[in-house]
Formats: C-alpha cells, structure tokens, sequence
C-alpha cells in the first residue's frame, strides 16, 4: 500500500513539472517584438524596417490599442509598466519618469536629436504652447525667447488647434507633425543637439536573441534614413501629408538627425 501511494506521488510530481514545463514562457521566432510609438517622426525608423524586411516587429503605432497618442500620458506608462510591451521609444522626461520608477526598464539609447520644432505665427511671440509633461522643452523655449515669454502646456494633439485659432502665438511640435502647418519653422537646436527621442527597453528582453536582431537592424535604417533620397522615398509614403523633396530640406535645415547613440545612463 505504502509503494501506491509512493508510486502515486511521484507520478504526480512529474506530472506537475511537466505541466510546468510546458507552460513556461517560450521565445519563439515566430512571437513578434512589441514596440511602442507615437504616430510622428519617432516611428520613422521602425516603419522603415518593416516595409524593408524585418517583419518580426509588431507596432503598437500611437499605443493605438490603448487609444494613446502622447508618450508622455500616465496610460503610455502603464503600457509598459504592465509588460504589454518590449520595447518603446519616448521622449526623454517620459523615459526618465519611466526608469526612475520601475527598475525593471533602462534607456538604451538616444535615437533622434532635434525633431522638436518650433512653429510660429507671429515674429515676437509672447505665447508659446508645449506638450505637457515634456518639461525639456521649457527650456527650448527660454533658451530662444527668453523668460518673458508664456509657455503654456497642454495635450499634444491639441498644440495645431491652438496655433490656429491664435491662443498661442506659436508652438513646439514634432517635425512631421510641424511640416504641415501654416507658419514659420524654427529649429529648436542652438548651440548643441537636443535629444527628443530614446530607446527604452524591458531588461529581461534583452536576454532574448531577437532583441540582438532588432538593434542590428534598427542601425542599419538609421544609417539608410540619413541619406536624403531614402528618407524622401520614406516621407512620400506618409498618406496623411504630400511630403517631398521640400520637407527633406527643411528636414535638414531645422538640423533633425536619426541617431543610435549609447545613453550614458546604459
């Protein structure tokens, strides 16, 4: 009786460590990387990659699951926070906020300098809007303006509307965004180059052999996007603006780079 029971304990101790076995996570080839972006110019690169072969990227484009648009919204945070994702790219105060409360995150690296813009409507603003919570760019607008000027926050999907109905007399918003507004396009870089953009990655993800892959390959577009006619061939593809060779110039004149820059906090 002694030896059935026996018997019968250890086959149900093996038959829990295979259960366990079997549903232990698997990194499959075939489970695509989830990645997190606004719909504006820090998704240029990633777009890039998928239509030119790296298909194992699933773009969550805006958070669009989550109905966010702003990296720098408490639900972009949570997104990561709650392992929905692998990767993101977000703008500095966003990521720092990030890495500062959760210590399972780190900033891997700077991947756009000076995408920020400044758009105006009047030659001496006195009134500037930002998007909230992207404290940084106070500093852009005290840098160039001085500390008269009224810096107003708000949602970055409201910054247009704001512009254009004359509550503010100008505005910082990302390049692809900016391109299409009436008014004129400033560079926020003075005297040295303005991170906007960083690669935050999920620490445990980069024990996975595809996280090597994406970065590879996320250098190789970077080094492609930075020759004009790629890039021009990449902004035509925007259904939403008629971008050309005008935007590739202002591109360039307002000093907006695509980088892989180790952070020194990695």
């Amino acid at each position: 009786m002694r030896l059935i029971n026996k018997r019968t304990v250890l086959l149900l101790i093996v038959m829990i460590i295979i259960v366990l076995i079997i549903n232990l996570p698997k990194e499959s080839s075939s489970e695509k990387i989830k990645v997190g972006v606004s719909d504006d110019s820090s998704g240029i690169v990633l777009n890039y990659m998928i239509k030119n072969g790296f298909k194992a990227i699933h773009m969550q484009k805006d958070f669009e699951t989550y109905s966010i648009k702003d990296c720098c919204s408490n639900t972009s945070q949570w997104a990561l926070t709650s392992d929905l994702l692998d990767i993101s790219i977000l703008c500095p105060d966003a990521a720092k906020a990030l890495v500062e409360k959760d210590s399972r995150f780190e900033i891997n690296s700077i991947v756009m300098l000076n995408s920020d813009i400044f758009v105006l409507r009047k030659n001496n603003p006195k009134k500037i809007g930002i998007t909230q919570k992207r404290y940084y760019q106070k500093d852009l607008v005290k840098e160039r303006f001085g500390n008269d000027v009224e810096i107003v926050p708000m949602i970055s999907t409201a910054l247009p509307y704001a512009l254009e109905k004359g509550m503010v007399d100008g505005i910082v918003i990302d390049i692809l965004k900016g391109l299409s507004i009436d008014g004129e396009k400033l560079s926020a870089h003075t005297n040295k180059d303005i991170p906007t953009y960083v690669l935050v990655v999920r620490k445990d993800f980069k024990k996975d052999a595809r996280y090597k892959e994406f970065i590879e390959n996320f250098k190789i577009a970077t080094t492609k996007l930075n020759n004009e006619e790629i890039l021009l061939n990449e902004l035509k593809t925007d259904k939403e603006n008629n971008f050309g060779r005008k935007e590739v110039e202002n591109w360039k004149n307002l000093k907006v780079k695509l980088v892989y820059i180790i952070s020194q906090e990695h």
